[in-house]
């Protein structure tokens, strides 16, 4: 990964509320840091700030509506990844074997 896409990330999940920024003065370089604990950061969070789950947008116009099965079916589909990403922190990645 070079070091620009790298910054664009971290920038993101800064501005998304998962990292804290710090600012480097003079010859002192800044910083990232958690806001929150790695039992309290979910995949759902980081992903929902990186590219937000959401199957049912690329549907033609006539199926975005409620009543229609394929929109039905494309809803639970977003409901259901986002309650298992929402079930992974980023502690379990880093136990998972």
């Amino acid at each position: 990964m070079s070091q620009g896409v790298l910054l664009r990330t971290l920038r993101m999940l800064g501005n998304g509320g998962v990292l804290e920024v710090f600012q480097g003065r003079g010859s002192v370089c800044g910083g990232f840091s958690l806001r929150r604990g790695i039992d309290e950061i979910t995949m759902l969070d980081v992903i929902s700030i990186m590219q937000p789950i959401d199957i049912c947008k690329n549907l033609d116009e006539e199926y975005k509506n409620e009543d229609s099965p394929l929109f039905s079916a494309c809803s639970q589909i977003g409901d259901h990844l986002k309650a298992e990403f929402d079930g992974y922190t980023i502690r379990d990645l880093f136990e998972r074997k």
